[in-house]
């Protein structure tokens, strides 16, 4: 005699109830496609899990909302990522990840400099600001992305490179990009907050290395220097 499955205390078997959340999801996402582009979709892309070499020299890290809050993010090399913390005390920016950690200016009653562990999400260290001027968070890459004739293009400006030339949606966009420190790969943040890591040179189509809802400031990387005068 086969064995039936339990039942959910919905009164529907198993497998019936794990289809219609498998069916649920799905007609959530395709909500948010038509939403965000009609009936078009963005271009379809390899997630860095799945794909993992080359791999970046490093991690990035960037300021998202979780639960409502704004929370630090970091991206490994190995294509996860996870919300690492999430400060309370006032909105922030990331100043630049070094040896000591991730650095961050909190914006709070009192401003200040905070060293957060990039593992933990611990504060190894606070520091006060400097007298002459407020440190600077890293720069956007010097990123061009235009669209013509159904096609989009980004270029690399400083290398005078092609990214990428895809066909896409005409309400598809770039919003931002950053060069990793060893200059190889550049990090992009697209409209529909997915991070794409792409060589320097163009050589291969992005990878899908994350997804967030960041917008507001450019992905740093690990290894990006804190300014001077964030000392």
């Amino acid at each position: 005699m086969t064995p039936t499955e339990p039942d959910d205390p919905t009164g529907l078997p198993r497998r019936n109830l794990v289809a219609l959340v498998g069916a649920a999801l799905a007609l959530v996402a395709v909500v948010a496609l038509v939403l965000a582009f009609g009936v078009a979709r963005p271009p379809a892309l390899t997630p860095l899990t799945e794909d993992p070499t080359p791999a970046p020299p490093g991690g990035v890290a960037w300021m998202g909302w979780g639960d409502g809050e704004e929370c630090l993010h970091v991206a490994s090399a190995d294509g996860t990522a996870r919300e690492l913390r999430c400060p309370r005390d006032g909105g922030s920016e990331i100043l630049g990840w070094d040896e000591d950690g991730i650095t961050l200016l909190v914006r709070g009653p009192a401003q200040e400099l905070i060293v957060v562990d990039p593992v933990t999400g611990e504060v190894e260290e606070r520091r006060d600001l400097s007298e002459d001027r407020e440190p600077r968070p890293p720069r956007s890459g010097d990123i061009d992305s235009r669209y013509e004739d159904g096609v989009l293009t980004v270029r690399h400006t400083d290398e005078d490179v092609v990214l990428w030339s895809v066909e896409a949606p005409e309400n598809y966009r770039i919003d931002q990009g950053s060069t990793s420190p060893d200059g190889d790969w550049v990090v992009l943040l697209d409209g529909v907050g997915r991070l794409l890591l792409v060589p320097v040179d163009g050589s291969a189509a992005p990878r899908v290395w994350a997804d967030t809802d960041s917008g507001w400031q450019v992905p740093v990387w690990e290894g990006t220097p804190v300014d001077d005068a964030a000392g």
